[in-house]
């Protein structure tokens, strides 16, 4: 007797079980389905059927419920960071100083700060955020990892039906050994199973684990969690701070199973966190202009102590090209030696090349043109009365009391020598304000500069604290200038 046959007459034998090789009647079916429904499952039907709670929000937009990882590199402020959204949701308040949550029972487990420490803490918390103490917020400074397990699970008993909010500080003080043959990424992700079956045990609360990022760059962030893979593969979701030390500025990246993946911009200030301009929109456009600025500090910072001296000597120069010469003068080098700095911090696009062997700031990104034979810098002032463009040169900033401007383009099409003339912010003034176009000279559309700033770069015969404020204004009414998130000055971009 074959397999097949053998099946069919225990089919045969056994009439409670259906024949699946056949069609199944309405009878057949529902027997089926009861025996399955042994093994958990659920049919299509059945599913479509369901409702569901609405996810809950431990801060809304943000913070979903779950488990989730709080990463960030030692000492970047994490600890601050989960200790805000702790008090905000012990009483209600708004988290990061701007995202509503709603009042709830929360454990923090700070296993890597004292009870003086968390006093101090939560005293800056409340003067600065308006709460008060409560009863709603446990703390615990001291837990083994079997004495973690039992606190959670005696929390979950007591507050589960309230959505409550568990924070563990950090994973690396309770992270159990690894089991007679088990590798680490088993470890890991055991771990991360039991918390997350913690969690099954609380509908709608949260659940966050703090961990510290591994060292290196990594295109996606997913990959800057410590440890094997096992740790961000248990998580419902993980959100990796990531702040350079002694800068105020850093970038949320956030991504999960039950939420978009999205970037925030975030300040961290006298131990504050905020969200960016006050809202997650905001924020989310202020991570681009924040991630590039942290991806150049990098790049400078990855090229030694003498590569950052000459970029920043090349910045302080702005208006102006730089020769390899001026870098040898400046720095006692050769001449080859200078070129070849310049060379790389040009391709590592610190700097821009700007016509043979000369170099200028990526800050103020200048061009230099030629006008009526002199050589006169693209950002700058001028008080010809007549200037016709070369061949091929751009102006990105341009001020003059000129009463005749001609820009060509494409003069070919009327068999004219080819030029290829474009402002791309342009600037006349009758009196030929000078003030006003030192201002220009000294800004770009890529960096922003704080008025400090722009008051320190100016040259002191303009008086700069008699008229910046005015002249800023004047220039941002003239649509010259904008202020971004942080209330830094820029040019505008466009095409005149």
């Amino acid at each position: 007797m074959t397999s097949s046959e053998a099946s069919q007459d225990s089919v045969k034998q056994n009439s409670s079980i259906p024949n699946l090789a056949e069609p199944l009647n309405l009878d057949d079916a529902e027997l089926v389905a009861r025996e399955l429904r042994a093994y958990r499952t659920i049919n299509w039907l059945a599913l479509n059927g369901k409702e569901f709670e609405p996810l809950s929000w431990a801060i809304d937009g943000l913070i979903p419920e779950g488990y989730g990882l709080i990463v960030a590199p030692p000492k970047a402020g994490k600890s601050w960071f989960v200790l805000d959204i702790a008090a905000a949701c012990s009483t209600g308040q708004k988290a990061l100083g701007y995202l509503p949550t709603k009042e709830r029972p929360v454990l923090y487990l700070a296993l890597e700060d004292g009870q003086r420490r968390l006093q101090e803490r939560l005293n800056i918390l409340k003067d600065a955020r308006g709460m008060e103490p409560n009863i709603n917020l446990e703390m615990v400074t001291e837990a083994d990892s079997l004495e973690t397990d039992i606190l959670i699970t005696q929390f979950i008993k007591m507050f589960g039906e309230r959505k409550p909010l568990i924070i563990l500080d950090t994973i690396g003080r309770v992270m159990p050994a690894k089991a007679a043959g088990e590798n680490e990424y088993q470890r890991d992700y055991r771990f991360g199973a039991k918390l997350k079956k913690h969690v099954a045990a609380m509908p709608g609360g949260t659940l966050l684990a703090v961990h510290h990022t591994n060292k290196g760059v990594h295109s996606d962030f997913q990959n800057a969690v410590s440890g094997t893979q096992g740790i961000a593969g248990a998580a419902d979701f993980t959100a990796v701070i990531q702040r350079q030390r002694n800068e105020d500025e850093a970038v949320l990246s956030i991504t999960g199973r039950d939420v978009p993946e999205a970037e925030y911009g975030m300040t961290f200030s006298a131990g504050l966190w905020s969200v960016v301009g006050g809202d997650l929109s905001t924020a989310s456009d202020a991570a681009t202009e924040i991630r590039a600025a942290q991806a150049q500090s990098e790049a400078t910072a990855n090229l030694g102590d003498r590569m950052a001296e000459i970029v920043s000597f090349v910045d302080r120069k702005a208006g102006s090209a730089v020769e390899s010469s001026d870098i040898a003068k400046e720095f006692g080098l050769s001449r080859k030696d200078a070129g070849s700095y310049l060379a790389r911090a040009a391709k590592k696009g610190l700097i821009a090349k700007q016509g043979r062997g000369k170099y200028v700031s990526n800050v103020s990104n200048v061009s230099i043109s030629q006008v009526e034979g002199t050589n006169q810098l693209s950002t700058g002032l001028s008080n010809v009365s007549n200037i016709e463009a070369p061949d091929n040169h751009q102006f990105d900033t341009f001020e003059s009391s000129v009463e005749n401007i001609q820009s060509h383009k494409n003069r070919s099409e009327q068999g004219g020598s080819g030029y290829n003339y474009t402002f791309d912010t342009f600037y006349t003034s009758p009196e030929g304000d000078a003030f006003r176009g030192i201002l220009l000279s000294s800004l770009s559309a890529k960096h922003g500069l704080s008025k400090e700033r722009i008051a320190r770069d100016v040259p002191q015969k303009f008086n700069p604290a008699d008229n910046l404020d005015p002249a800023l204004k004047r220039l941002e009414e003239d649509g010259l200038i904008v202020q971004d998130f942080r209330g830094d000055y820029r040019l505008t971009q466009g095409d005149m």
